[in-house]
C-alpha cells in the first residue's frame, strides 16, 4: 500500500484532494463490507452512500481524474449503488411497515403481524446483501476498493 498522504491544505493541488476524498469513501466501503454481511443495523445505507458519493467525485471531476479510464470503475460503482438500493429499500419498508403497525389498536391487529412483516423483510434485505457480496467476489470490487484509490489516473 501506498506511503500516507502528507495533510491537505488550502494551498494543496485539486488532484490530491480530489484523491484523499475518494480513498476516504473507499475505506469507508471496505470497512462496512463486514458489516453489510452481517446484516448490521445502517450497514446497507452508509455503504450505498460512499458507493455513490465515490462515484459521484469521479464523475464530476472529470478534467481532473482521467474519465475515460475510470469509466468502468463508475459503472462498477453505479451497480453497487443500485444493488444496495434494493437492499435499502427492504429496510426502509421494514421500518414504515412497522411504524404503521405501532399505530394500530393491539385489538385490531390479527395474528403476529408484526413478526411476518419483520421475518419477511430482514429474509429479503439479508438475502438481497448476499447476492451483492456473491456477485462483489466474482466482480472484485471490495477485494480492489483500496487498490483502485492507490492507482486513479491524475492529471497533473
Amino acid at each position: 500500500m501506498a506511503a500516507e498522504a502528507s495533510p491537505l491544505t488550502p494551498r494543496s493541488p485539486a488532484g490530491d484532494v480530489v484523491l484523499a476524498y475518494v480513498r476516504q469513501q473507499a475505506l469507508a466501503i471496505s470497512r462496512l463490507d463486514p458489516l453489510v454481511r452481517r446484516d448490521e443495523p445502517d450497514a446497507v445505507h452508509q455503504m450505498r452512500v460512499a458507493t455513490r458519493r465515490a462515484r459521484s467525485v469521479l464523475q464530476a471531476f472529470g478534467e481532473i481524474v482521467q474519465r475515460e479510464r475510470t469509466r468502468p470503475l463508475c459503472d462498477e460503482l453505479k451497480w453497487l449503488a443500485a444493488m444496495l438500493g434494493q437492499a435499502r429499500d427492504a429496510e426502509v419498508l421494514l421500518a414504515r411497515l412497522t411504524g404503521e403497525l405501532a399505530e394500530i389498536p393491539a385489538e385490531l391487529v390479527v395474528g403476529p403481524a408484526g413478526i411476518r412483516i419483520a421475518g419477511t423483510s430482514r429474509a429479503s434485505s439479508s438475502r438481497r446483501a448476499r447476492l451483492v457480496f456473491a456477485s462483489l467476489t466474482g466482480s472484485g470490487i471490495s477485494v480492489c476498493s483500496m487498490t483502485w484509490t492507490c492507482s486513479l489516473p491524475i492529471r497533473r
